[in-house]
């Protein structure tokens, strides 16, 4: 018998990055938050609201209101702004995850449905999240 493994299959959106990409301040944690499309979305104000009150610098995708330290676009290269950031919190869905360990970046995740609860507790186990 034959096992075969691959890495895990990533993908990011391939879009032009925002003016601010190159000028975020390098003096504070940046974190990286996206619910993705299966996300609990009504949570993000919240999260932005607390994080807002942190010394942290935000990397966030679509944000309908400004908050202290948050950069936004409409469409971001999770890719890049995953490697520009310490900390990554996402919806814990699978190719967010892999995203976040290929670059070695500390996980907080806030899962609404079944395969993000496994992915969690997978991560957990593992003390990768």
């Amino acid at each position: 018998m034959i096992t075969i493994c691959i890495d895990p299959i990533l993908w990011s959106v391939q879009v032009l990055q925002p003016h601010w990409c190159k000028t975020l301040p390098k003096d504070k944690p940046v974190v990286f938050v996206t619910l993705g499309s299966s996300g609990d979305s009504s949570l993000l104000p919240m999260i932005l609201e607390t994080l807002s009150k942190m010394s942290v610098t935000m990397i966030c995708v679509t944000v309908n209101k400004t908050y202290p330290n948050v950069f936004s676009n409409d469409f971001l290269s999770t890719e890049k702004a995953v490697k520009k950031s310490d900390i990554v919190i996402c919806n814990e869905g699978s190719p967010m995850v892999y995203q976040s360990l290929v670059e070695n970046k500390e996980i907080i995740g806030i899962p609404s449905n079944l395969d993000q609860y496994l992915m969690m507790s997978l991560l957990e186990k593992s003390k990768a999240g």
